[in-house]
């Protein structure tokens, strides 16, 4: 695992490529895992959105490149949410993202997992704090929620790796 808390997608991009392209060929796993757009949400467009487009796909590419044996999953942004007066509003920036990513993932071959959908959609957020599945930051989910999202995510993961064994 390669975690950097508040990490953006760009911030990857500004890594020494050949030490990158090094630690991942020594760690050699087989599936590379990427989940982005919390930290993207926070900056709306400031970043502009085709930039944001071209970087993923850089990144992706690089590490591909780096890890040509590697499958990729790409998991999409969850909902995020603001606290207003009537309630729980999503920011509008997320289905963007999602829809981004989405694309570049069928450009590099990686697979797509549809968080911001699965959640619910427009407003799930909102719906996941109250059920005690959303964090407090109306961004993350709980630990309750992130369980549900891996019980989502895993058996959806084992389903394609065994269509890829039969096919094989």
């Amino acid at each position: 695992a390669i975690g950097i808390q508040g990490c953006r997608i760009r911030f990857l991009d500004k890594s020494d490529d050949v030490h990158f392209a090094e630690q991942l060929a020594a760690r050699d796993p087989a599936l590379t895992v990427f989940q982005y757009g919390m930290n993207e949400s926070e900056d709306g467009e400031l970043f502009p959105l085709d930039q944001y487009a071209s970087t993923m796909k850089d990144v992706l590419k690089q590490v591909r490149t780096a890890l040509p044996n590697s499958s990729c999953l790409l998991v999409g942004p969850m909902d995020r949410a603001d606290k207003k007066a009537s309630g729980y509003s999503s920011r509008p920036v997320v289905p963007k993202l999602a829809a981004i990513q989405r694309q570049v993932a069928a450009e590099v071959g990686c697979a797509y997992w549809e968080t911001f959908t699965a959640m619910g959609g427009f407003w799930s957020m909102g719906i996941w704090v109250q059920r005690g599945l959303g964090g407090a930051d109306l961004a993350h989910p709980s630990g309750t929620g992130a369980d549900v999202l891996g019980r989502w995510i895993y058996p959806a993961l084992m389903e394609s790796y065994a269509s890829y064994v039969n096919r094989r």
